[in-house]
């Protein structure tokens, strides 16, 4: 009697040896995100521009506001969907996705939703209220966690090869 033969399957390609995210790939996809608000901004700033001045017509005046307040507006709704649903739902934000970082769960390694991702962005309100040191204690900690990071028990996790 033979023993029927087993189908080949390839190993899994190995973890990354360091999984947890660097701090400088943390501050560029802060830069990253904000710099995408920077269209907002200038078009705001255009439109409230347009409102000042002696002798300026109404009709430009009131552009001017239109302009301003859309763009104030488009921030705002770019800015939640960027920062909360969008990371809420798959890890990234855009400017994460841009470095390949992931803030997951460290209990189970999944997103954390968009409502606890709203609450991990206030918990940071402790690494500036330390003077800015839980900003930098990712330079030093073994799973290089902020204190909002250690308060909300989420980790940031470099995958290269994740495809968002």
């Amino acid at each position: 009697m033979s023993v029927p033969e087993q189908p080949y399957l390839p190993e899994p390609a190995p973890a990354p040896a360091e999984p947890y995210a660097h701090w400088w790939r943390r501050a560029v996809a802060t830069l990253l995100d904000t710099l995408l608000q920077l269209p907002f901004g200038v078009a705001s700033a255009i439109g409230t521009a347009m409102t000042k001045g002696t002798g300026t017509p109404t009709s430009t005046v009131i552009a001017g506001l239109v302009i301003s307040i859309a763009a104030s507006v488009g921030s705002l709704w770019f800015g939640i969907w960027n920062q909360y649903v969008r990371q809420g739902r798959v890890g990234a934000s855009l400017g994460k996705m841009c470095v390949g970082i992931l803030v997951l769960s460290e209990r189970d390694a999944r997103p954390i939703g968009g409502w606890m991702t709203f609450l991990r962005a206030w918990v940071h309100l402790v690494d500036l209220l330390s003077l800015g040191l839980g900003y930098l204690w990712p330079l030093w900690d073994r799973k290089r966690q902020t204190f909002a990071d250690k308060l909300m028990s989420t980790v940031v996790l470099h995958l290269p090869d994740v495809r968002f």
